[in-house]
């Protein structure tokens, strides 16, 4: 992309803004000459306005680099170790390849694109769908994939899924150092809710809307959208009904908060099921029994609350 890598590797404060600002005016003149100038130019304008009011990092590695915000659990991860939960993801693609040659990455709830990232750039996929509710993650989503030269790669949406399309939900941003946990606000929402400084309206689509061709043989799923799952689940039916790979994390308190879980037996159509808690992965006859289990497991464990599932 022409840009240096500079001999250090991570940056913060005072700093960082300098080099953010060389780097970020090295990537618009890059990209004055793509096809997608207005979209490009308006992610990375969002960033570089943005970063001279909340401080961020930069991460530069061998495999990809990333801005990630400073002080922020996910963004800790990037930063010290250089992913966050690819250890899982790879694990899934272990078990996923094995009989299938993964092209297309759905990630709902892509976050800055730790997850996509990655697998694009370490070639596990070669094409990733991203969905993003929250405005500064899209942001700096945008930002990274540009960063890693991976925009002929990627279609991102600013918007979160659900089971109806061309619809208005609201988000619930959290306000501490987990800008992973932003939530579907599910309560009653009044002129004084969205007067509050966390709650964000958003619009809302279904999967089957956005990712209509979705293959079953060459497509993954990856999905945390902090309790949501359900009504997602109830959104993208036709890639239920192909059996596309499935990733989410299953979290029996909100689903029990959310009275979703009739929605997860929507997951029957998938003939196993493999809990990538257990120490030992290994495949599971899928089946309302065990669904059954999995929640009453997590529900009532009290130290481990949730977990992520692979349906398959």
């Amino acid at each position: 992309m022409g840009i240096t890598k500079v001999g250090i590797t991570n940056y913060c404060g005072k700093n960082f803004y300098k080099l953010i600002d060389s780097i970020l005016k090295k990537l618009i003149l890059f990209f004055k000459t793509t096809k997608n100038k207005k979209l490009a130019r308006a992610a990375l304008s969002a960033i570089y306005r943005s970063h001279r009011t909340e401080p961020f990092l930069l991460k530069i590695q061998k495999q990809e680099n990333f801005i990630v915000h400073c002080n922020e659990l996910i963004s800790r991860n990037v930063f010290l170790d250089g992913s966050f939960d690819f250890i899982k993801f790879e694990k899934v693609v272990s078990i996923i390849k094995t009989n299938n040659d993964m092209t297309t990455l759905v990630d709902v709830g892509a976050n800055i694109g730790t997850i996509a990232i990655p697998a694009l750039t370490r070639h596990y996929f070669k094409e990733a769908i991203l969905i993003e509710p929250e405005e500064k993650n899209f942001q700096i989503l945008m930002a990274n994939i540009y960063l890693n030269g991976l925009i002929k790669k990627v279609t991102a949406h600013n918007i979160a899924l659900t089971d109806e399309d061309n619809s208005s939900l609201y988000l619930e941003v959290n306000q501490d150092n987990n800008y992973g946990d932003h939530r579907i606000f599910n309560g009653l929402v009044t002129s004084d809710t969205l007067n509050e400084k966390n709650i964000r309206a958003v619009r809302g689509e279904t999967l089957d809307k956005v990712a209509p061709n979705l293959k079953k043989g060459n497509a993954l799923i990856w999905m945390d959208v902090q309790g949501h799952e359900g009504i997602v689940l109830n959104g993208m039916k036709q890639s239920i009904e192909k059996q596309i790979p499935m990733v989410l994390e299953f979290t029996p308190s909100f689903i029990k908060d959310n009275n979703s879980y009739d929605y997860f037996k929507l997951l029957l159509r998938y003939s196993v099921v493999y809990d990538l808690n257990e120490e030992k992965i290994i495949p599971i006859k899928f089946s309302e029994t065990v669904l059954k289990n999995l929640f009453d497991k997590y529900y009532q464990s009290k130290s481990i609350y949730y977990t992520d599932l692979l349906f398959m």
